[in-house]
């Protein structure tokens, strides 16, 4: 699985604060998760301000420029300047006279993020990928087992980019549009195929979480929390699989349920 935790600064800090509880008051350390804030620039014409965790600062904005269709692929990226706290970060593309995308959309959630996605130009998913229902419960536990941050503070997303029985690249982020990002870029980096795999995040699935999967060829988007009507009519044009609410053994499909095989008895 590859996983990086490249922290140019805390993903987390610890801090003092006053617990109360059984109607008494006691002093306790918890983790803090930070937040960092990135002015990205775009061939000196677009300027988008991002938040993230600062941890994959660089997997994310290769990853962001991925999934918004600003680059096809890295080798497309002329040059990235990135400077020394990571809050300035400026991308110059091989055609610097390319059309980029001029339609964007607020997303919901944290950040109140920009995406530039279009509904027009969404892939319509073949019927090859299935997986078994006990697989995704195994997921479930693997990626449980892995969020290092999550179970320190709290209060944070993950994504999981799984074949039928492992998970290829994991990330964290305190926005759950962001760990799509950070999976696009470790991918994209890596060589890393996502072509017919299976996502799962433990955030909402959001009209704009569906495209970005759609993206990235994923065609089975598996969440531990609800879905939105817009992200079920997005996938049933686009003959997309989603599942909310994967916990405790049980979730619920909402969308072409033929994917998900039903455990052969022994």
């Amino acid at each position: 699985m590859r996983r990086k935790m490249n922290n140019n600064y805390n993903v987390m800090n610890e801090y003092s604060l006053t617990c109360f509880s059984n109607n008494k008051k006691r002093k306790i350390e918890k983790y803090v998760n930070t937040e960092h804030s990135i002015l990205l620039t775009i061939n000196n014409k677009i300027e988008l301000n991002l938040l993230c965790s600062p941890n994959e600062v660089k997997e994310f904005i290769i990853g962001y420029l991925y999934n918004e269709e600003f680059i096809n692929q890295y080798n497309e990226i002329q040059e990235i300047y990135i400077d020394n706290d990571y809050s300035d970060i400026r991308v110059i593309l091989n055609d610097r006279k390319k059309d980029l995308p001029s339609k964007r959309t607020r997303t919901s959630g944290f950040g109140n993020g920009i995406t530039f996605l279009d509904n027009n130009k969404l892939r319509i998913f073949d019927d090859s990928t299935e997986i078994e229902g006990k697989s995704i419960f195994e997921i479930a536990r693997k990626r449980e087992e892995i969020q290092s941050i999550y179970n320190l503070s709290g209060g944070i997303h993950s994504s999981a980019l799984c074949s039928k029985n492992e998970i290829l690249v994991f990330s964290e982020d305190i926005g759950r549009h962001n760990t799509l990002d950070k999976i696009a870029g470790i991918s994209l980096l890596e060589g890393i195929n996502t072509s017919g795999k299976i996502l799962f995040t433990s955030g909402r699935i959001s009209s704009d979480m569906v495209k970005k999967c759609n993206r990235l060829n994923i065609p089975i988007l598996i969440s531990l929390s609800a879905v939105t009507e817009k992200s079920i009519k997005i996938a049933k044009k686009t003959n997309m699989t989603l599942i909310g609410y994967c916990k405790n053994e049980k979730f619920y499909i909402y969308t072409n349920d033929y994917r998900i095989i039903e455990n052969s008895s022994h």
